[in-house]
């Protein structure tokens, strides 16, 4: 919550931010490069630096960079004509998410999105804190176009790292909800939705972890499912719920001999069976 905009208040309380609760960690460009450091999300001058010319390269101060050094290159030029220095650099953080072309923001606001964006917090309310927070900084105010461009990185990474997800979900005593959606992308809503302009995203969650993964499959087909439920719902897993569609027919059997399958009939509006509040593939 942000007060910056509600007349009348007492004046500890105006430009009041949630981001205050970032001090610790946020107080400064160093603290919040410090907190990276120790989280290992960046190197410090103190990491193992790479090779060059056969020996180690070394730390050198460059105040352009956003962690304020560099690696050099340590080797030295001989008294021979033909033998230069050789004065190749890397940039720890170069083509990174804090630095680069599209980085121009310190990295006190970077970690303050990316923390904002963990606790799934509105844009709207980031950008009104971020500016109040910028404001007691004494810092120009940033634009809502740089705050919504960081969170559309941070979810294409999340959406990186779970496309990579190597894991299975479920197991012994536990149960794995299925289902699938359809998405239709149309300009500006107009014109008939066709076949090819849906989108089918398959779900696979279990109910005991919290926890579940998203998939952009190629269609609503057995053929298009069930190889991505065999390869992460665990063979062990007591119990499968999804609705009664026909793809769905007989998937406990690409599970294990001891796995259930439990159906609800979208249908006729059963999302929970009334015989079985478990048999449901709604989030609980």
């Amino acid at each position: 919550m942000c007060t910056n905009n509600h007349p009348n208040l007492h004046p500890k309380l105006k430009n009041f931010s949630i981001f205050n609760s970032f001090h610790e960690i946020l107080s400064t460009n160093e603290a919040a490069q410090n907190f990276l450091e120790e989280l290992k999300v960046i190197p410090s001058r103190t990491s193992v630096p790479p090779n060059c010319c056969d020996l180690p390269m070394k730390v050198e101060k460059l105040s352009g960079s956003k962690l304020g050094w560099i690696w050099r290159c340590s080797t030295k030029a001989t008294k021979k004509k033909s033998a230069k220095c050789c004065r190749k650099s890397i940039n720890p953080a170069e083509n990174t998410f804090f630095e680069g072309r599209m980085c121009r923001i310190s990295l006190q606001d970077i970690v303050a999105i990316v923390i904002c964006f963990i606790l799934q917090m509105k844009v709207t309310e980031v950008i009104e804190n971020l500016r109040s927070w910028r404001h007691q900084r004494g810092d120009d105010e940033l634009s809502c176009e740089t705050v919504v461009d960081y969170f559309l990185r941070c979810r294409e990474i999340a959406e990186i790292i779970s496309s990579h997800h190597v894991g299975m979900f479920g197991g012994e005593g536990k149960t794995v909800q299925i289902d699938e959606i359809f998405l239709t992308k149309r300009k500006y809503h107009r014109g008939r939705v066709t076949e090819q302009m849906s989108i089918v995203v398959l779900g696979i969650y279990c109910k005991e972890d919290k926890s579940g993964i998203l998939f952009k499959v190629d269609g609503k087909s057995k053929q298009d499912l069930w190889p991505y439920i065999k390869k992460f719902v665990n063979p062990t897993t007591s119990r499968i719920c999804t609705d009664n569609a026909k793809q769905y027919h007989g998937v406990e059997k690409i599970i294990s001999s001891s796995c259930t399958h439990h159906t609800t009939n979208h249908s006729i509006a059963e999302f929970v069976a009334a015989d079985d509040r478990t048999n449901t593939i709604n989030r609980s």
